[in-house]
């Protein structure tokens, strides 16, 4: 009997310690906006970028300059430059450094990806490079270095390219 009694002690005992084991990793482990255990961005509302300049290699525009403009939210991210654009739905996250590559499509439809690198690490920052990529990971567009503004600037509708 005391066998018994002894051994039902030993495997409680072990349950308890491995019941506050989780509980500590759990606890360690965190979790809040945009660390990745949310599913939502490391954004709350809506954070822009915004440039005007000669168009870039693989952008394609009504006029010679481009108007760039990026919104971020918590569950989706556009990128509109020209008649180029690019949606991502869904959450998202900033790695190491302040990188977030984001899966999406462009306006045709096809796959593509888009990088963006915060110049402070965090997608508050003052300056974001932007890359997208189509699905074979060539250069769409980019690399282009875009600045905060601290209007939300609606994006503009839709272009046709005029015939050249």
């Amino acid at each position: 009997m005391m066998t018994n009694l002894f051994e039902r002690a030993l495997h409680r005992s072990r349950l308890f310690l491995l019941a506050l084991a989780v509980l500590a990793a759990l606890a360690a482990c965190g979790g809040g906006v945009g660390t990745g255990g949310t599913g939502t961005g490391p954004v709350q509302g809506t954070v822009s970028f915004g440039a005007v300049g000669a168009a870039p290699p693989g952008a394609q525009c009504a006029a010679a300059a481009c108007a760039f403009h990026l919104q971020l939210q918590e569950l989706r991210v556009d990128l509109a430059v020209g008649c180029t654009r690019f949606a991502h739905t869904g959450g998202w996250e900033l790695g190491a450094g302040g990188e977030a590559l984001l899966a999406g499509t462009l306006e045709t439809g096809r796959p593509a990806t888009l990088r963006l690198q915060f110049s402070e690490g965090v997608a508050t920052s003052a300056q974001v490079t932007v890359v997208l990529a189509d699905e074979r990971g060539a250069v769409v567009l980019g690399p282009v270095v875009l600045q905060r503004t601290d209007a939300v600037v609606a994006l503009p509708p839709d272009c046709a390219i005029p015939a050249r």
